[in-house]
């Protein structure tokens, strides 16, 4: 079960703890992760993708595949001064923060072609800004050496709205050492299958609907005591 939090301060700055740049690669000469593709099951370039991090365990919320919906074009700026500069937020599930952390910086899947190449491939270097804050209350992003993170990618260019599909991988992959640059194309070494984004970005329940539901279970309950 993953760990929520009740309160998360609105502030991500990273400023006053000690920090080090990962890069993470998916890609090399001839060891390439392909065939992201979007709803429809289309391989294609333009996907906006990111890496999810579990902050605080090696487990997703839902496994990944019920995050609520969120404005993608209005996701916090992480790191300002520093570089890299991302954007990212901790994500919910039916309205609960988790400890999953989503974290971009504007990349789109491409076609690198070449061996082991093709379409719907995460290209180009994603650096993160990896501190020693363990938990968001602590006014950081909570990423740091050792967590597992996992790929997601948008099915339609900058929608993560309700209803908008999205694709999730979780390869088992960690967060690298701090000032290090890790290629992982040798985990996606030869055809990679198709990944479709057949997960559905989930809308927040309504305080009524909460209740309504509620009460329909304790009215069962009662029923069945009878």
């Amino acid at each position: 079960m993953k760990s929520t939090f009740a309160a998360l301060v609105a502030s991500l700055s990273l400023i006053g703890f000690a920090q080090a740049t990962v890069s993470l690669n998916f890609n090399n000469t001839t060891q390439k992760l392909t065939n992201l593709a979007n709803a429809a099951g289309v391989a294609g370039v333009g996907m906006n993708w990111g890496i999810v991090v579990s902050t605080s365990d090696a487990t997703f919320a839902g496994n990944g595949l019920i995050y609520d919906g969120f404005d993608f074009n209005s996701l916090p700026l992480l790191n300002v001064g520093a570089v890299p500069t991302g954007r990212g937020m901790y994500l919910s599930v039916g309205g609960v923060l988790t400890d999953d952390f989503f974290y971009t910086t504007g990349l789109t899947t491409t076609n690198p072609g070449g061996t082991d190449g093709g379409a719907g491939s995460p290209t180009g270097t994603l650096s993160v800004l990896s501190g020693d804050a363990p938990t968001p209350d602590a006014g950081a992003n909570g990423i740091t050496n050792g967590d597992f993170f996992s790929l997601l990618w948008l099915s339609a260019p900058a929608d993560a709205s309700v209803g908008a599909n999205y694709g999730f991988l979780n390869s088992g992959l960690q967060i690298p050492a701090g000032g290090s640059s890790v290629n992982f194309g040798s985990t996606y070494a030869g055809a990679d299958p198709l990944r479709s984004a057949s997960n559905v970005f989930q809308g927040v329940p309504e305080p009524s609907r909460l209740m309504l539901l509620g009460c329909s279970l304790v009215g069962l309950s009662f029923r069945r005591r009878r």
